[in-house]
């Protein structure tokens, strides 16, 4: 296993600035995410982590092994890709020997780590199997027990649950953590889905526009985001416009004023505050307004609804055990926005 440091990584193609200025270290063992939406440079980092890209600035080191410009043969990674990448024309132990064969391993030590590797992935017995007469499900742990049975220092995961269905989606990433847990591998994970970030990784990296914009544990940038940006990529948020009124007290569109457990910023100051829906107090016994509810949308075990109180628009969450009676379009509630939930931008 390796733990692994970029030190000012930057990668341009042409003009395009795919990745800029990135710098982390990741521990032993670690499950470390990279989060992001499309073209945010999570992949092109991925990429130049497996030797298939070279920075164009920046140094990476695999513990103290300065690898920025070795071969990928040469770096001991194994690659799930999105969509696989399996040789139709070989049988599903053929897919999985492919690394070992390459590195000249011998013949009877493949057929008992190609065997091994099945078994970690729950595939024991299908190496004569023809890939195509696979599940989608199978045919990503064939890709994962292949980039498993080299015995890799670091494993790479470029959105390798994109192509299954939600069901299997959930089974497949708890397996991947449950095998990631038990070999203690140090592994990078990339994604656009903020659940699976959030319930897999020991740590993560949000990426925008080609940079690392914040890194911690999902419990920290969910809870504490660095931008408004970060905020709403992680999930739904309410965000609002106030004027500071004097320490601890601002303005919100509407002339509402509300409490801020910031006595630090000064009068006159222009901020943004950001507060999760689920967050939001209905029913509150001291409110600081009250809203009519717009909308409402079921969802199974809760209600989504939409309030709005002259010029403000606010989603929030409530669940049936707490609603009391059936919410309808028209109803007023009473709503807090507590000061410990929010956000200050």
């Amino acid at each position: 296993m390796a733990r692994v440091r970029l030190q000012n990584v930057s990668k341009a193609f042409d003009t395009v600035q795919a990745v800029d200025n990135v710098s982390f270290e990741v521990k032993e063992g670690e499950f470390f995410s990279l989060l992001g939406p499309s073209g945010c440079g999570k992949t092109t980092t991925l990429r130049m982590l497996a030797g298939f890209e070279t920075p164009s600035a920046g140094s990476i080191f695999f513990n103290d092994t300065n690898v920025t410009t070795a071969k990928p043969q040469h770096r001991n990674v194994g690659m799930v890709f999105q969509n696989y990448a399996l040789f139709a024309h070989l049988s599903v132990g053929e897919n999985v020997a492919f690394g070992l064969r390459a590195r000249n391993v011998e013949k009877h030590e493949i057929a008992s780590r190609v065997s091994r590797a099945l078994a970690q992935v729950d595939l024991s017995g299908l190496e004569n199997r023809a890939v195509s007469a696979l599940s989608g499900g199978q045919q990503q742990r064939v890709a994962l027990a292949r980039a498993l049975v080299v015995e890799p220092q670091i494993l790479l995961l470029d959105e390798p649950l994109s192509n299954l269905d939600a069901k299997l989606r959930v089974e497949t990433r708890e397996r991947i953590r449950s095998i990631q847990k038990k070999l203690g591998i140090t592994t990078f994970y990339v994604t656009h889905d903020q659940e699976e970030a959030l319930t897999q990784s020991d740590r993560m990296a949000v990426f925008f526009n080609g940079k690392c914009e914040q890194i911690g544990t999902p419990r920290e940038i969910f809870n504490q985001p660095v931008s408004r940006e970060v905020m709403a990529f992680l999930g739904r948020a309410n965000f609002f416009q106030a004027n500071v009124v004097e320490p601890g007290l601002v303005r919100l569109p509407g002339d509402r004023q509300i409490k801020i457990n910031n006595n630090e910023i000064k009068a006159g100051t222009q901020i943004t505050l950001g507060i999760r829906p689920h967050h939001v107090e209905l029913y509150a016994r001291e409110p600081n307004f009250v809203g009519e509810v717009s909308k409402v949308t079921y969802t199974g075990a809760f209600e989504e609804l939409v309030l709005r109180a002259d010029e403000l628009q606010i989603e929030a969450v409530v669940s049936f055990q707490n609603a009391g009676e059936k919410i309808q379009i028209g109803d007023t509630i009473p709503v807090k926005l507590p000061p410990e939930k929010l956000t200050i931008f």
